[in-house]
This record gives structure tokens, sequence and C-alpha cells, in this order.
């Protein structure tokens, strides 16, 4: 039909998993104690009753509820699905912890490219994002030596120790890795760039430096259905959120297209011992009011952080001891131990904030901490190649081009990133031409569709971007390791693939890793071992019997 269109090999892998018997999960039995749940008691020989189960508010996710909530009732677990707005569910669930069941994600964003997201932000038991409250001193020991393990080989031996422990407590787990799917207008917009992995999707500036306006289009409307919280450096809880402050703020180093880290903000740096970095920042960076960029801003930096502790933040800062001045464009970085990720992570995560401005955050804005701050409001001033305009929120958040950014700024006039109602609001804006890209949202029956266009592109390709099922293992309910294992294998990952993400992916495998993490997942952890007679059998086992198909607890 004379259309671009790129679809790259989706990876929609129709892989073998392993037969067999689960591996044996581990944890603290269930006890007589009577347990509050969403909807009464439980009570041992009494029927469980309903779960709430919280999600996105999205399509592709309130299907997988749908289909998991289905199987779930065939071994005789009864649930009360309540989609939630996108933030409203980050704050309930990722921050808060307040529910029992839930279905979420995490994309793809720069500080996840390191095993190490996953592993402790995500398990650890003081875990920054410790959603389900997973707790095992054994896996602690092991992904905090990974941590700090500066030998490849060594460190990807313990990284797989940590899987297999995580595998067998089953404390929580992964449906599926989304395929990233990107329309993209190709009459008004040329020179698309689709980086690895994240395609199009405002996690990662670079591809909007090289995009090119054809006519009198200038500014590019890129639509996501997930919405951005606050456009605050230190509390904007969605992932593309933050990405997208990337576009205003510089970190010091960056992951290029194909995923190699090369230097940003940092012209250099200089490793003088395990625990001593030295970072040289480019001469002649200007922040966008056009004061320079030196040390002494990268120095208050490191010190600001450390003060105030922005959860966010706080994994990318905890391996930073001190920050010292060495020249105008040089500072010293002490950390408390060897770090694996502070150069991997923490320098393509941590953004240079402008002193002259911040130092005077929170003590002379009137609020009592940097983030009660009104960033938004007061001009976000940053060094990178765009600069903050505005942010409405859950409609646009506004930036234009910096063209005196070291790298010469885009070719674009500007990018607004749409927060869409939903899909239909990204199909019709990009059939009638008022969005440009679709970021995140569509499967790709969707994209497919919209290419049918002469003017419509299309780019499809794996993503570490993840559906992610969470229980609460605070609850007393869910230390049976028995029940945990029932519902893992309850859990139709593929049908959840083929039908919510209609093929666009890969089934989640048995580790806390996104399946397109392959060079770090052991190759004998299976992918979907759906299996309701497993799943039957790990309960009657344990104890558990049913009661006009419900299931009755084990007594004590």
């Amino acid at each position: 039909m004379g259309k671009r269109r790129e679809e790259a090999a989706r990876g929609i892998s129709r892989r073998e998993f392993l037969a067999g018997t689960a591996l044996a999960a581990g944890g603290t039995m269930l006890g007589p104690t009577m347990i509050s749940s969403a909807y009464g008691q439980v009570m041992p020989g009494k029927e469980l009753p309903s779960l709430r189960f919280e999600s996105y508010s999205d399509s592709m996710t309130v299907e997988g509820v749908r289909l998991y909530a289905r199987e779930l009732a065939k071994i005789g677990i009864r649930v009360d699905h309540r989609p939630m707005a996108f933030p409203a569910f980050l704050g309930k669930v990722y921050f808060n912890h307040k529910f029992t069941l839930a279905m979420g994600g995490f994309g793809s964003a720069e500080e996840r490219i390191d095993p190490d997201f996953y592993l402790r932000a995500l398990y650890r038991s003081k875990g920054g994002f410790n959603v389900s409250g997973y707790s095992n001193p054994e896996y602690d020991k092991v992904i905090d030596a990974q941590q700090q393990e500066l030998d490849p080989a060594k460190r990807k031996k313990l990284i797989e120790e940590a899987q297999r422990i995580w595998a067998r407590d089953l404390p929580s787990w992964w449906v599926l890795g989304r395929a990233t799917v990107n329309p993209y207008n190709t009459r008004l917009f040329s020179n698309y760039r689709f980086r690895k992995v994240t395609g199009l999707s405002a996690y990662s500036v670079l591809p909007y430096l090289e995009l090119q306006p054809t006519g009198n289009v200038k500014e590019v409307n890129v639509a996501t259905v997930f919405r951005m919280s606050s456009a605050h450096l230190f509390t904007e809880r969605a992932s593309n959120g933050r990405g997208f402050l990337r576009f205003v703020y510089d970190t010091f180093l960056k992951y290029d297209m194909d995923f190699n880290l090369k230097p940003w903000a940092a012209e250099s740096y200089k490793i003088v011992d395990a625990t001593t970095i030295d970072i040289k920042l480019r001469d002649g960076m200007k922040w966008h009011d056009g004061r320079p960029v030196t040390a002494d801003d990268a120095k208050f930096t490191f010190d600001y952080v450390q003060k105030w502790k922005p959860p966010i933040w706080r994994f990318a800062i905890s391996p930073v001891k001190s920050a010292e001045k060495l020249d105008s464009l040089t500072v010293r970085v002490r950390l408390n131990a060897p770090s694996a990720t502070f150069i991997t992570v923490s320098l393509a995560y941590i953004t240079i904030l402008p002193q002259h401005i911040w130092k005077d955050v929170p003590e002379k804005a009137g609020v009592k901490k940097p983030s009660d701050w009104n960033m938004a409001k007061h001009g976000a001033i940053g060094s990178g190649p765009f600069k903050f305009v505005s942010f409405k929120k859950d409609v646009d958040c506004h930036v234009v081009a910096n063209r005196d950014h070291w790298t010469g700024g885009p070719k674009l006039d500007g990018v607004h990133y749409i927060q869409a109602t939903g899909v239909e609001q990204q199909k019709g804006g990009m059939e009638n031409q008022s969005i440009h890209i679709v970021d995140e949202g569509l499967n790709p029956p969707d994209g497919e569709k919209l290419a049918e266009k002469p003017y419509i592109g299309l780019h499809i390709q794996p993503s570490q971007t993840i559906m992610s099922f969470f229980l609460d293992m605070r609850n007393p309910l869910f230390q049976d390791p028995a029940l945990r294992t029932a519902m893992y294998l309850a859990t139709p990952k593929k049908k959840i693939l083929d039908i919510a993400a209609a093929g666009g992916g890969l089934v989640g495998r048995r580790s806390p890793l996104p399946p397109v993490f392959t060079k770090w997942i052991p190759s004998d952890l299976p992918g979907d071992e759906f299996n309701l007679d497993a799943a039957r059998k790990s309960l009657a086992d344990a104890g558990y019997t049913w009661k006009n198909g419900v299931l009755v607890m084990k007594k004590a």
C-alpha cells in the first residue's frame, strides 16, 4: 500500500516449558489465627471469602484479570475485581501497600536495565518497591552480595542463585512481558529511529533528538494511556513520567539506542578504586536560564539527595557516602562499599540539579520538604535537550527545544506528552493526525489496523515492560506456600498473552526478571506452568477442602 511499516521481530516465543511438578515453595505455614480479609474473616475450616483484586484500568490489564479470575474460581478462590485509575493504583498498591491482590506492571525505565532493580528494589525485605512484602534473609544476603560484586561472572552466578530462591518461594510473579507497539505518523515527521527495547516510548529522549518535521507541524504529540502524577523529579510515580522528565534534566551517563552505556552530561569518569569514582562534566554546558553547569552543581546534587532521601531516588543514591569538588568540572564520589550498579544504574538515573535554584528549597520556598515544592509551577530548570513549559495533570506535559544543548538539541520545536483517556483516543488521534506517535497502551492488532492508513507506520518489538501480579505476603493468608503455589499454577500466562495482549510479547518466566532478560535468567526456569490439576493437588495435600466449589480453609 506504499506505507512505511517497520515491524521488528516480536520475539513472541513459543518456548516449551519444563514439565513436571512445581518447585517446592518455602515460607511460614498458616496457623489457626483468625485473619482479616477484604470481606470478612478468614477462619480455619470456613470458606475463603471473596478477595479484592485491584488493577490498572487499561483494557489489556482488565482483560488479563478477567482471564485469571476465571481460573482462580475453578480452584475455589473468588475475587472482586476493582480497576483503578493509574495514579490511584500506584499510590494505594505500589507505595502504600494497601491491597490483597493486584495486577499492575513496570515499564522499561532506565533504572531497570540492570537486574538489580527487580532483585533488590522489588523483593529485598526493605526494598523501596517491595510491593508484596517478601522477606527472606537468605535471599537478602545473596542479592546484597551481587550488588557489591564487581566481577561480572561471579555476579551473574549470584543473580542466578537469587532467582532460584525466589522461584522456590513465589512471593508474586510476572504474567507476561509486553511488546512495544508504536504507530507513528509518516506524513508530518520523518527520520524515525527506534531504540532497542523502548522503541519510540518516552523512556528515552534519544529518538526525539533525531525526529524531523516535514512541514508546518513542528511539535510532535505523543500519547500514552498511563498518567504522569506530578512532573516532580522526587515524586513522579509513573516510570514513563520519570523518563519524560529526563528530556528536561541531564543524567551523568545515558544508555544509547542499543543500550550501551555512554557519556552524557559526564564527559568521562574514572574508577580510582573500588569505592572512589571521579566524574568530569562536559565543558560549556548551561542551565536553561543561561547559567553554567559546574562541579558545584554535581556535588550539590549528591549532597542534597543524600540529605532529603526522596523515596524514588533512594536506590540510586544509597551507594553514595560523600562527594567533593576537585576542580570546576570534576567531582569525586566516595561509596559506602563497592557497588556494581553505581555506574550502570545510579549515574544513568540521577539528574544534575541546579544549585542556584534548589539550595533555597525547602527553607525559602515556604514548604517543609523538597517533595512539597511545586516544581512545575515555578518552572523546572534543567540542562537537558528540552525546556519545561507546563504540566496539566491527566492532560499534557509540554516541553520545547533547547538548541543550546551540547548535542545541538532536537530538530523538533517541542513535544506534547498527552495522557490519553484510553486506546480509543489514541487510535482516533492517530487517524485524524492530532496524535503523531502512540507511546504505550495499544496491542499489535490495534497498531496493525492503524497501519492500514497510508500515513501511519508501525513499529513492534519485545520490551521489558511487564504485566505484574502481586499478592500481599504481609497477610498471613499468603504465608502458606501451598496456597501461593496453587495460585501461581492457576495463572494462565499464555492465555493472557494471546488474548489480553493479542500475542504481543513474551510469557513471564518463573523468575523475578522480565522475560527479555534472557542472558540473566537460568534456562531451566520455565515460563507458562498453568496446570489446574497441580494447583488443586497443592491445596489438597496441604489440607484445604472445597464446599460447593469454594475453597475451605484447612483446619488448625
